[in-house]
């Protein structure tokens, strides 16, 4: 055979009808390992980005993931219900964007977080912050973050209770909301980083960006 005729024929067994006429001749168990290696195949270059807790941000280039049917997501996932339902090593980015701090369990969610993206695997999260009126103001708001609630899963808190650092620290910053006359004169304050230390409402939120380490 030639290797003309031989490229052809292998991209013919490969192809989708061949493959499931093929594995119909095959064990339940070779079955499932083929199907498993054509999976691996289809997926390995794939950048995967969730956006978990979506509302109706939908994302082009994300799987949108929301507990409620209403603001159609791409997938429907009560994200209180652990584990959630994707394989470890998953994901290539994670965003979480004022979704986090509705969950009561942002530790665990954190971890979860970790499991599903893969080795250097981009977390994105933002919420509010939690020395701000738009933390607590919202009564279902369950977790409260500040600029150093991150660390905590950095290594860089100086507690070691958490056990060895889940992420690296790319970049965390306070951001502020809206444009009303109220928060234009609140952003003219000066020294507000300095100030935030003893007055509330110099800022609205907190962005992170973090680095799965595996």
């Amino acid at each position: 055979m030639s290797i003309h005729k031989s490229k052809r024929l292998n991209h013919k067994i490969l192809s989708p009808k061949t493959q499931n006429t093929t594995i119909k001749i095959l064990t339940p168990r070779e079955s499932s390992l083929y199907r498993k290696i054509i999976h691996m195949a289809n997926t390995e270059n794939k950048v995967i980005k969730l956006n978990l807790g979506c509302g109706t941000d939908h994302r082009e280039g994300y799987i949108n993931v929301d507990s409620s049917a209403v603001v159609k997501p791409d997938k429907i996932c009560n994200l209180q219900q652990l584990p959630w339902p994707f394989p470890d090593n998953y994901a290539d980015e994670i965003l979480m964007r004022d979704s986090l701090e509705h969950l009561p369990d942002a530790h665990s969610n954190i971890l979860e977080v970790h499991r599903i993206l893969k080795p250097g695997g981009i977390f994105h999260c933002s919420v509010p912050y939690a020395k701000c009126d738009g933390a607590f103001q919202a009564p279902e708001h369950k977790s409260f973050f500040t600029e150093k609630s991150f660390d905590y899963f950095c290594g860089i808190s100086g507690y070691e209770a958490f056990g060895p650092p889940k992420f690296e620290m790319v970049s965390v910053r306070l951001t502020t909301y809206g444009a009303t006359l109220k928060t234009r004169l609140r952003n003219l304050i000066p020294f507000r980083m300095f100030l935030r230390h003893f007055l509330w409402n110099m800022y609205d939120g907190v962005e992170v960006i973090m680095k799965a380490k595996k």
